[in-house]
């Protein structure tokens, strides 16, 4: 199975959980850093209260969001608002997004050596790893910040990266 193909079966997986959990999500692949950012489902939540993943005393706020990236080799996390879901929940989306992102990245890298070897595009307009690395953006505060109050966190170094 080509990486595209198993980049769709995640990416359907995580449909279904979010389904299942009235989330909405959105996988940014067209910039950098690839992102995964998680929602609570605002029309949905309204209706069913969203017990799937909320407890009795807390709640997530209508504009809350997570959102997953891998800042300089290690994955981070930041929410907005107050999001609140399980321990369970959390690991299955952290899990998919790991996998979602070497499936996508992979494909990437297939894609642009198919356009090298077919003379469409110059292996000379590509970093390599006697030059400099190109300047990080996002490491420099490029991320798009607005200043809010976002909790970042770091993977947990738990080595979980079984699929969820």
């Amino acid at each position: 199975m080509s990486e595209y193909y198993k980049y769709e079966a995640y990416k359907k997986k995580l449909q279904g959980i979010c389904d299942e959990n009235n989330l909405i999500f959105r996988f940014q692949r067209d910039a950098y850093p690839i992102t995964l950012t998680i929602c609570p489902n605002a029309g949905m939540s309204e209706q069913t209260g969203m017990e799937g993943i909320i407890g009795e005393d807390d709640h997530s706020s209508p504009d809350a969001a997570i959102e997953f990236a891998y800042d300089g080799g290690v994955l981070t996390y930041k929410t907005s608002e107050t999001f609140v879901i399980d321990d369970a929940l959390f690991s299955k989306i952290k899990n998919l997004y790991k996998n979602m992102h070497a499936m996508w990245l992979q494909f990437f890298f297939r894609e642009i050596f198919k356009k090298i070897t077919s003379g469409a595009l110059s292996m000379e307009d590509f970093p390599t790893d006697d030059r400099e690395p190109l300047e990080d953006s996002y490491e420099n505060g490029a991320d798009g910040d607005d200043g809010e109050d976002d909790h970042e966190q770091g993977d947990d170094g738990d080595g979980d990266d079984a699929e969820a």
